[in-house]
């Protein structure tokens, strides 16, 4: 009998009604992936669930494991299908498909006879996109997991769409309007007590401004992230980032008075914004008419972002485009930033839509960056890059810069399976080393390492026990004949095996095999062996049986071994048969022998032996070439 949920996962201690969920489940598997964290389990329940509940569930399993990913997937009696759990099924579509997220926020459907129209409020530019993420087809593979039922699932425009999309636009207008009116209050609440606090000695830190998030508020007004923090007059943190703010310098218009407001906190159109952040990927054109340059980049503090959008008289563009941040002028370099405050207007893009910031003043500030204060650095001796696929995301360059930065005399990068990062971060010592005007060694020292896989190429040729084989010894040389390729769900249909001494056949034995099961056309065409030919054959029990007899513990010799075992193996442990009999491969053993040849099939052997024709794939005559095979080799 399977352990229970609340057995395989003890730690998770549930609440009353959760426990009382649970116990009545029916556990019908798990998959576990200890190397990533990864854990799944089915669940079979007496009524439907709602998913909110399994997600609260899923959420405290993962924190009482430190699981990356757990998921439970339940599973119901058809019967319990109807109208009310489509909800469910699509809110499940929203979180396995993230194209889908948003769209089912107003829908309406129509079920009949295992038959879902769901109507939503988008063009048909939006239905294209959902029908390219294949959302129906996830819809309908949730309703086969759950249900075991076949859903058909058409996505159509309702045709009212003009109308919700009026209505979605017209309530997203009212909360950022009333997003607005909230941060201009917590203003003008925060320039009161300012005036009431200025003879004071106060912490800079009190007299923050309290903003609405975009992303939710906490306790007192702001989140974690937003806030800044002050840690000296002219040092503070925002977003993600530390800025120092004691010497700005003036990049465009005049200088200015450094009250930011964090990105995150830009949520409507205003005057007179003062943003911080760092400043890339700058990209200048000219007009048609070559009379003005447009200006394109992105700011972001490493929490939020938004988009930049200049226009200047192309006889005045020329300064202001030399100070902004340029593309790496080759493969690998780090790309340049700038840490900027820009004073503007933002206003909604006419082309995408998007809040855009319009600069009026831009002043280059400094960037804060963490530093190793220890009297003797370390060196790291292992670390991943971004071409270490889904394993980790930072640049080789910026790798290399950070250890210089940091004072440490070298780095190591050890990427799994790839070296791709070694120019790269070659590059980027050189750079170091030539503003310093030393060598790279002296500036600091890359060392080169990689994660290796490595692949078995030499597979060993003999495999069981040797109790000193000589080839004086008998051997047993075999062969058989199969309904197909899987030793777990196809039969043999012949066993043929010559016995072998000192260049001699021996002995024969050659037996149809009665594989309980039709044999497939195309196994016919290629060994010529028919139902009828095995009809009242000896079975796989009996057959094997036998030929372990006629072997009678001699070393057994085949080609591709691994295959002709595994059938015997296999039927020797349904029945209580002892196989224990050495073996040895001779596709292995002439990759040893035969380095040249373009490959190591059995008729590619018998011509480069000379050894004439047979009736290749039928397991006597099979077996004699390999014999003969075995002892040219």
């Amino acid at each position: 009998m399977s352990k229970t949920f609340l057995q395989l996962f003890e730690r998770y201690t549930p609440g009353e009604e959760d426990r009382k969920l649970l116990d009545s489940s029916e556990n019908l598997g798990v998959k576990v992936d200890k190397e990533n964290r990864r854990a799944e389990v089915r669940l079979r329940f007496p009524t439907t669930v709602d998913k909110e509940r399994l997600y609260a569930v899923e959420e405290a399993v993962k924190v009482a494991y430190e699981l990356s990913f757990f998921v439970i997937r339940p599973v119901y009696d058809p019967s319990l299908f109807n109208r009310g759990y489509i909800p469910e099924l699509l809110r499940e579509a929203e979180r396995r498909g993230t194209v889908s997220r948003g769209f089912f926020d107003r829908y309406t459907f129509e079920l009949t006879d295992r038959r879902l129209i769901v109507q939503v409020g988008f063009s048909e530019g939006g239905i294209d996109l959902l029908y390219d993420a294949k959302t129906p087809d996830v819809i309908s593979s949730i309703a086969r997991e759950e249900f075991g039922i076949e859903l058909d699932v058409v996505i159509t425009r309702s045709d009212d769409y003009q109308e919700q999309y009026e209505r979605f636009l017209h309530d997203n207008q009212e909360r950022m309007h009333r997003m607005h009116v909230e941060s201009e209050t917590a203003r003008a609440a925060y320039a009161a007590r300012s005036a009431a606090r200025e003879d004071e000695e106060t912490d800079p830190r009190s007299l923050l401004p309290k903003f609405s998030s975009v992303w939710g508020d906490v306790p007192d007004g702001r989140t974690p992230d937003e806030r800044i923090e002050y840690i000296s007059d002219d040092v503070f943190r925002i977003g993600n980032m530390t800025f120092d703010i004691s010497d700005p310098s003036p990049i465009m218009g005049d200088s200015f008075a450094i009250t930011p407001t964090p990105i995150g906190c830009i949520d409507g159109q205003r005057r007179g914004v003062v943003a911080v952040g760092e400043l890339f990927w700058a990209d200048a054109r000219e007009s048609k008419d070559k009379t003005r340059i447009s200006v394109s980049a992105a700011l972001s503090d490493n929490h939020d972002s938004i988009n930049i959008r200049m226009s200047f008289p192309a006889e005045e563009a020329g300064p202001i485009v030399k100070a902004l941040p340029k593309k790496p002028d080759k493969p690998g370099a780090m790309p340049k930033f700038m840490c900027v405050a820009i004073r503007g207007n933002v206003r909604v893009d006419k082309y995408d839509g998007e809040l855009c910031l319009h600069p009026t003043d831009i002043v280059k500030i400094k960037r804060v960056r963490r530093s190793d204060n220890a009297p003797e650095k370390r060196v790291e001796l292992h670390l991943h890059t971004q071409l270490s696929q889904m394993d980790a995301i930072m640049n080789p360059a910026d790798v290399v810069n950070m250890a210089h930065a940091w004072g440490h005399k070298a780095v190591a990068i050890t990427d799994h399976g790839n070296v791709q990062a070694f120019p790269i971060a070659m590059n980027a010592a050189e750079d170091i080393a030539k503003k310093a005007g030393v060598s790279p060694e002296e500036a600091i020292k890359v060392i080169y390492g990689v994660e290796a896989y490595y692949v078995d190429d030499t597979a060993r040729a003999f495999y069981g026990k040797n109790d000193g084989i000589t080839f004086a010894d008998t051997f047993t040389v075999f062969d058989i004949e199969t309904t197909g390729l899987s030793a777990a769900n196809n039969h043999i249909t012949e066993i043929g095996a010559v016995k072998v001494q000192g260049g001699e056949v021996k002995d024969v034995f050659c037996t149809f095999v009665d594989p309980g099961e039709p044999i497939p056309a195309k196994i016919t065409e290629l060994t010529g062996i028919t139902d009828d030919m095995v009809k009242g054959a000896p079975s796989e029990r009996d057959a094997v049986s036998d030929f372990l007899s006629f072997a009678s513990g001699d070393m057994l010799i085949a080609h591709n071994a691994g295959f002709d075992t595994s059938f015997i193996r296999r039927v020797c442990e349904q029945n209580g048969m002892q196989f224990d009999n050495p073996y040895l491969d001779t596709v292995a053993m002439s990759r040893y022998m035969n380095p040249d040849l373009k490959n190591h099939k059995l008729d590619t052997l018998a011509k480069h032996y000379d050894l004439g024709d047979f009736n290749h794939h039928r397991a006597s005559d099979d077996a004699e070439m390999l014999a003969q095979i075995f002892f040219c080799m």
